[in-house]
């Protein structure tokens, strides 16, 4: 008799437990399937051979710097979130990463920052247009340094569509900007001006040659900008197209990279391939930062991620953009990074493309 009533009591002890874990699992599910605010999270990355992207066979000249030690960019491993389950991870792993004193490893996405109310398509649209400015501004710059000449012509063309505005429904990326509000355009200026004293709810005629074929679309200023400007959702910058070869496949952007902040390191890389020059002397030469069509060095997000990707990836040499005011903070923010983790990662800061080479040029052999 009392063996029944143990054994009665442990199948009800295992169905509770069962219906525990049952509605456990329901929960989750559920958690799974209510959306959220979306937002990005950004945890450590590697450090990327700028070689693979630079393609030295499109300029039908020999790869002068193949024995030579590559530039390496940086990268962050990027994870979206738009779920109320995958919130609740992500702040547990934001947590505990916060509270680690030492270096953190690359474990898998650990999110070491968070950007509320971005999404992966909005990202990626952003991400999109900054790549391809600084493939011209990559290219133009480190070919003048290098002394390789080509003809070239450019082209105002749309680099960027918002989603959810007017410009979404009829524009692409590359489509060529002919004409705006009837001004004929041939600059990125004459693309802001153009449309000057429009009022909301007007519609302004955008002519465009979208692969060899002329065609004209009427937009409508229907949304507002933050100011209370209207806007209807595109970006427009000038590209530039060489008559000896085509500038993407010279600079191959793989699919996984995305933004612009790879621009300095991919230019130095194109002038050692290009020249011969050994600018790395032997050392492992890792860098952040866009290249601007001044030759400046701009700055970049996520600093402190690529501080330690580099130190983690053993880099010797990091370069960063130079800070010249109080609104940017690449430099302090990289010092900062190395006395928190007490590395004797050598930290370069520069403000332009000449800098940098001038420091890779009075290195000794290592």
């Amino acid at each position: 008799m009392e063996f029944t009533l143990a054994k009665k009591e442990k199948k009800k002890r295992l169905n509770k437990v069962t219906w525990v874990m049952l509605f456990i699992m329901i929960m989750l599910v559920l958690f799974r399937f209510i959306p959220v605010e979306p937002y990005a999270a950004h945890g450590l990355g590697d450090l990327e051979d700028t070689s693979k992207i630079v393609q030295i066979k499109e300029l039908h000249i020999q790869d002068r710097g193949a024995h030579l030690e590559p530039f390496y960019y940086t990268t962050v491993r990027t994870r979206y979130f738009d779920n109320l389950l995958e919130k609740m991870y992500s702040y547990s792993l934001k947590h505990r990463t916060e509270e680690r004193v030492n270096l953190p490893t690359k474990n898998g996405h650990v999110p070491l920052e968070t950007f509320p109310g971005l999404s992966a398509e909005d990202d990626l649209q952003y991400s999109i247009s900054l790549k391809w400015d600084s493939v011209n501004n990559i290219t133009s710059i480190a070919l003048k340094y290098a002394g390789y000449t080509s003809a070239f012509h450019e082209k105002v063309e749309i680099t960027n569509v918002f989603d959810n505005f007017e410009a979404a429904k009829f524009l692409k990326l590359h489509d060529e900007i002919l004409s705006f509000n009837h001004q004929s355009i041939n600059s990125v200026e004459d693309v802001v001006n153009a449309p000057k004293n429009v009022k909301l709810g007007d519609t302004v005629p955008i002519t465009i040659n979208r692969e060899g074929k002329k065609v004209e679309f009427a937009l409508t200023y229907a949304q507002t900008d933050e100011s209370g400007k209207p806007i209807i959702g595109f970006q427009s910058g000038i590209m530039r197209y060489y008559d000896d070869f085509d500038i993407n496949k010279l600079v191959a952007f793989p699919e996984s990279l995305s933004g612009d902040s790879a621009g300095m390191m991919i230019s130095l890389q194109l002038i050692q391939s290009i020249t011969g020059e050994d600018l790395t002397k032997g050392y492992k030469i890792g860098g952040t930062g866009t290249i601007n069509a001044d030759e400046t060095i701009g700055e970049i997000g996520s600093m402190p991620l690529k501080i330690r990707t580099a130190v983690e990836d053993k880099a010797d040499i990091y370069l960063v953009p130079k800070s010249s005011n109080n609104d940017e903070q690449n430099e302090f923010e990289a010092l900062k990074t190395k006395v928190e983790i007490k590395t004797d990662l050598k930290i370069v800061p520069v403000e332009n493309l000449q800098e940098a080479l001038e420091f890779l040029r009075s290195l000794s052999p290592k």
